[in-house]
């Protein structure tokens, strides 16, 4: 803690920590369903409407298009979290590196 790198890591440490092992275990949900992908999105029609066919792009590949933005939008979610953590403690006049 004898930098500001060293605070905000120790601030933040159980939220980085819980949010890596909840994209890890999202991660590997989604990867052992892209095996048999194309016999799960043909039994769903909601994913049938989602996924309209496309010439030249499978069914696997558009999923992966869509699952990688949404992977994208929820990652953001714990930058946004330490920054903001950061901010309050800021404002809170906690944070005084002299």
């Amino acid at each position: 803690m004898l930098s500001p790198l060293g605070l905000a890591f120790r601030l933040q440490r159980v939220s980085l920590i819980t949010w890596g092992v909840g994209m890890f275990v999202l991660g590997v949900s989604y990867g052992s369903v892209l095996g048999d992908l194309e016999a799960f999105i043909e039994g769903i029609e909601m994913m049938e409407e989602m996924l309209p066919s496309i010439e030249g792009f499978t069914l696997t590949e558009q999923f992966i298009t869509m699952l990688m933005a949404i992977m994208a939008m929820i990652s953001t979610i714990p930058a946004l979290m330490a920054v903001l953590k950061i901010v309050s403690e800021e404002k809170k006049n906690r944070i005084d590196i002299s």
